[in-house]
């Protein structure tokens, strides 16, 4: 069983068919992607841009893009990069009985599988009508650290401080940081930012690839603290731990990241309840099993088990 949505956001397919088998369901996250040059004007050799930040100006001299394959090559890159960095990374866990659950094998009805969704992404590459996202790639001879911008939605900032639970990130718990944008993505990033960039803040280095950070404000992500002001170095992070969040100045893929898929996962179930019903975790969970009887809603020669809702569970199921 697949169900697709499609939005301004970005698109997503909840696939079931593999719990058949007693393995995870998956939710796959898809963004569509427009990459395209940013270049001089015709006849121009140089584009010089300004980038003023934190009190100080840096001056960034683009060129045109090298011919040859470089920008295929930039763009294979930034694809496969996304997706291996994202796909697969993190976990959400039910807190009973979903539609995905299905007969325990050998439990003759008995019993319930109750799977976890495995969070998946995809990006693919379209023309600027059908994306969701535009990037204006400019290449650069300047040593500058980058070139970027992320021009924001114009919708308010939603905060789900209480909505999601997180395992194996106590600091985050307590930290008001779970900030969502909604609509389109614009970036302007450079060559540059496939590759490390790496940045000292209280008394330790931090390396981070811009465009991962800048697609996890496309997903929805707001900075790791929303407690600093956007664009001020608190933002990224006031302790060690926050700076080496992804959504501040590392890596480290965090738990709260799945923001995007309970989102979405609470359409696709049409449950409301969806963000206090699902926790997320970066450790692949087993399959869990949970005793069932037969209730009212349970058909003959099912061994008990009921069809499934909508409702994020199954109705006639009564774990024991």
């Amino acid at each position: 069983m697949i169900r697709a949505i499609a939005d301004d956001r970005f698109d997503s397919t909840l696939d079931l068919g593999s719990v058949e088998d007693g393995h995870h369901a998956n939710l796959y996250v898809e963004l569509r992607v427009c990459l395209q040059k940013f270049e001089p004007p015709p006849g121009e050799a140089y584009l010089h841009y300004t980038r003023t930040a934190g009190g100080t100006s840096s001056n960034i001299v683009m060129v045109h893009w090298p011919a040859g394959s470089a920008w295929a090559d930039y763009c294979r890159r930034f694809e496969h990069d996304a997706e291996e960095f994202f796909h697969g990374k993190l976990w959400l866990v039910p807190d009973g009985s979903w539609i995905g659950a299905r007969p325990a094998s050998g439990s003759g009805g008995r019993s319930l599988a109750v799977p976890a969704v495995r969070c998946g992404f995809r990006l693919r590459r379209v023309p600027i009508a059908e994306s969701h996202l535009i990037c204006d790639v400019a290449y650069t001879t300047s040593q500058s650290e980058f070139f970027r911008s992320a021009h924001r939605p114009t919708s308010g900032v939603e905060e789900l401080a209480n909505l999601l639970r997180v395992d194996g990130d106590p600091e985050n718990l307590s930290t008001p940081y779970r900030a969502c944008y909604g609509g389109n993505h614009r970036l302007n990033l450079t060559q540059r930012d496939l590759d490390p960039v790496t940045r000292v803040r209280l008394n330790t280095s931090f390396q981070q690839r811009v465009f991962l950070h800048e697609l996890g404000h496309a997903l929805g992500l707001g900075h790791v603290n929303a407690a600093g002001t956007d664009g001020s170095t608190d933002a990224y992070g006031v302790t060690v731990h926050q700076s080496y969040d992804l959504m501040g100045r590392g890596e480290r893929i965090s738990p709260w990241h799945a923001t995007p898929w309970i989102r979405r996962i609470a359409r696709h179930l049409r449950d409301v309840e969806a963000p206090r019903r699902w926790s997320a975790t970066a450790t692949r969970p087993p399959v869990r099993t949970e005793r069932v009887y037969a209730g009212s809603g349970a058909s003959p020669g099912t061994g008990g088990v009921a069809p499934a809702s909508l409702d994020g569970g199954v109705a006639a199921y009564c774990p024991t």
